[in-house]
């Protein structure tokens, strides 16, 4: 084919564009190939960059006309959500992502997919004929479809039974046909272990893979991976933020949150940043991410960032998480509604619901939560020790270092050598966290050589030194006793 053969035609990103350059090419083309309706759907990209509505929707509508899948999706997706001066208007919206999806664009497929199974957008509810549809993208060889199946596999979803294997064997096809984000949703189901056995070091080969393809997603993972030292990775905050800075660039929501964090807590080689923190949290939430929504919420009820402390916006974000299916916030405004704070009513059922929710969802807060309820009969449950016991150990192994020091106080007097045992090793668990409470009892322990401890002043004093560091004046009193103690000790 000669240099001047249309299908050569090479794409640019959006800031290098001159919309004026944009309009005289594309009639060039036009008058030289005039079948070739594309670009009459790229012609509508130079105005839709200077907004303007009316003739960004004459130029798609003429191109959709003509058959372009490109133009029909892109007036599918502006009805959907009313941009560009045209009314939302789900109908038009489905009819023209039904044309776009007939041609095979990925992006539309989704749409209707999503419409069937969820039966959203004014379509009627109709799980089956989604994932008949799916299933014909699949057989066709399309790597979108084979992805988003997977997906519905992994989940359990649209009827489906989950079954990590058939997602697992989707997403190579996927991969295979060279999908850049299917790499990063099989490391996911390794590192999660859904349904195949939990691989780490798997899951880090993926996301690399998915990074050099250049995957805002797995750049995210990535990151994450090396924040938290997994899959091999030794632990590295400013490796971190070197993988979360370009993900986050691109749109990744998660990658906007992380990074916000980490310019929260100025690591990473990041100075503290808590205004930039909430720039990221912001437009992670802008885009639906409960994780942006519910670090915006923090951010409001802390008043950081240049925001000023408000309970009633902060409690605006969190709901919002919440309802999206965030288990971090499902828990605080369960919390929340425990404690009767920021204008809500004390409601220990309503608390009891939104525990539960988090539970679902296998999170540490929401486990000791609603064990706490189950241990005083709250919120209209049946009082229950063994309930109550058995969600704060799983609390506790979550890392919840209140549920861990509170196993302790509950283990201490037990005659069973186990919990015994249990007790004294979620206390340490707890104090390697830096609570304060833990921190205090495994010294006294230390101290006096209780709680099945040998007796050592020396850790003892280590760690009432943590704890006058942190302005605790009975511990600098302790440091004071101890050091004299041991001063005068024969060496």
């Amino acid at each position: 084919m000669g240099r001047n053969d249309p299908s050569l035609a090479q794409g640019m990103r959006d800031a290098q564009i001159n919309p004026a350059a944009v309009q005289a090419a594309c009639r060039r083309a036009m008058a030289e190939w005039p079948g070739e309706v594309r670009f009459l759907a790229y012609a509508a990209r130079a105005p839709e960059m200077v907004r303007d509505n009316a003739e960004t929707v004459r130029l798609y509508r003429l191109a959709a006309d003509r058959g372009s899948a490109y133009a029909q999706f892109s007036l599918g997706t502006m009805y959907l959500q009313g941009l560009f001066g045209l009314p939302q208007d789900d109908r038009e919206a489905m009819r023209y992502l039904r044309t776009a999806a007939d041609q095979g664009v990925p992006g539309a497929l989704q749409h209707v997919v999503d419409a069937l199974i969820e039966g959203t957008h004014g379509v009627q509810k109709n799980a089956p004929e989604g994932l008949r549809l799916l299933r014909l993208a699949v057989d066709a060889g399309d790597p979108y479809a084979q992805e988003a199946l997977g997906l519905r596999h992994e989940r359990g979803e649209a009827g489906l039974q989950p079954d990590g294997r058939e997602a697992m064997r989707l997403y190579r096809l996927a991969i295979l046909g060279g999908s850049a984000t299917a790499p990063a949703t099989l490391g996911a189901l390794h590192a999660f272990g859904r349904g195949v056995p939990q691989d780490d070091v798997e899951a880090v080969r993926l996301f690399r893979m998915g990074a050099d393809l250049g995957d805002p997603g797995a750049q995210t993972w990535m990151g994450y991976m090396h924040e938290n030292g997994r899959g091999g990775l030794a632990k590295d905050d400013a490796e971190a933020v070197r993988w979360y800075r370009p993900a986050a660039a691109a749109g990744s929501m998660d990658g906007q949150v992380l990074l916000g964090r980490m310019a929260a807590a100025g690591r990473g080689g990041l100075a503290k940043d808590e205004a930039e923190a909430v720039r990221l949290y912001r437009l992670a939430a802008a885009q639906g991410s409960p994780a942006g929504q519910y670090s915006l919420g923090e951010a409001y009820l802390a008043g950081i960032g240049g925001l000023a402390p408000d309970d009633v916006e902060a409690l605006r974000w969190y709901r919002s998480a919440a309802d999206a299916g965030d288990a971090d916030a499902q828990a605080e405004l369960g919390s929340f509604y425990d404690a009767g704070v920021f204008g809500l009513a004390q409601d220990a059922a309503e608390a009891v619901r939104w525990y539960r929710r988090s539970v679902d969802a296998g999170n540490p807060r929401g486990q000791f939560g609603l064990s706490s309820a189950y241990f005083y009969g709250l919120g209209g449950l049946t009082q229950d020790s063994n309930e109550g016991v058995r969600l704060m150990r799983l609390a506790a192994e979550g890392g919840h270092a209140e549920a861990q020091t509170t196993l302790w106080y509950v283990f201490r007097g037990s005659s069973t050598p186990q919990d015994a045992s249990d007790g004294l090793r979620y206390l340490r668990m707890a104090a390697a966290q830096k609570d304060e409470t833990a921190m205090l009892r495994l010294a006294e322990l230390y101290e006096r050589g209780e709680g099945g401890l040998a007796r050592d002043e020396r850790e003892a004093l280590r760690l009432y030194r943590l704890l006058a560091a942190q302005d605790d004046e009975s511990a600098k009193s302790k440091v004071k006793e101890l050091e004299r103690r041991l001063q005068s000790q024969p060496q």
